[in-house]
């Protein structure tokens, strides 16, 4: 039976994949590729089979890419035994694996799922920022910013900023100001750790106070924002961020 799998590529770093997951990269012929999928990634492992990109990014529609995906596979059934779908993080986060598993289940593959890890966990994790700490925060939540047609995800969010200890919102980087006079409405202030372009060389933290005074475009690129009532106290627990401080890269 041929072989479908749903590969969680983790935060960007090449090396955060898993075993499991370069093992179903290795045995493929094709390979689906999202588009926060870090390019250094697809360099490192998938130079020597088919790609198609399939990704989309904030704003446009999330049908895209398993359209392309059914399409190819339909098309092409014949010339491949083994495909991979790479999806940035972890794929049974806000990813739409359920339809994913059912539509292609119906075209005769076996689908499998390697979880990843997932920005929301691992980019706070790898810059030794602990979203858990013992007697201080024992509640996090994970809340995507964005919901059906781009709308912001105001009443999840507010939920979760009023009884979690930390949280940690995806998909944000278009709504920061909303995020910001949320936070200060339910918080009475509107700080932020926002870490943009995940694991990468490339990735920049930014430790913010009074948010809501951003510019709306100061963040364009793919991010994590991190607010809630013991942000500061976790902050200064883990090795403490600096008022603006700003972290660019990292050494290997």
């Amino acid at each position: 039976m041929k072989k479908f799998y749903i590969v969680g590529a983790g935060p960007g770093e090449p090396d955060l994949i898993t075993v499991m997951g370069l093992e179903a990269i290795r045995e493929s012929q094709v390979v689906f590729k999202d588009a926060l999928v870090s390019d250094d990634l697809i360099e490192k492992y998938c130079t020597n089979k088919v790609q198609v990109n399939v990704g989309h990014r904030q704003g446009t529609s999330s049908d895209v890419g398993l359209k392309i995906i059914l399409n190819y596979i339909k098309e092409n059934a014949n010339n491949f035994d083994v495909a991979v779908h790479l999806k940035s993080g972890d794929p049974g986060i806000f990813s739409r694996l359920s339809e994913e598993i059912r539509a292609v289940s119906t075209l005769g593959f076996d689908v499998i799922v390697v979880p990843g890890i997932t920005s929301a966990i691992g980019v706070p994790t790898f810059y030794g920022i602990p979203l858990s700490v013992k007697d201080v925060s024992r509640h996090i939540a994970i809340v995507t910013a964005s919901i059906s047609e781009g709308k912001f995800n105001a009443s999840s969010l507010g939920d979760a900023l009023k009884y979690a200890d930390v949280v940690v919102v995806l998909m944000g980087s278009r709504f920061l100001k909303q995020i910001a006079r949320l936070s200060q409405s339910i918080l009475g202030h509107s700080d932020m750790l926002i870490v943009e372009n995940g694991t990468l060389p490339s990735a920049k933290i930014s430790l913010l106070k009074d948010a809501e005074n951003l510019d709306e475009h100061y963040c364009s690129k793919p991010s994590i924002i991190i607010l809630g009532r013991k942000l500061n106290e976790i902050l200064s627990l883990g090795g403490g961020f600096d008022e603006y401080r700003v972290y660019a890269g990292y050494n290997k």
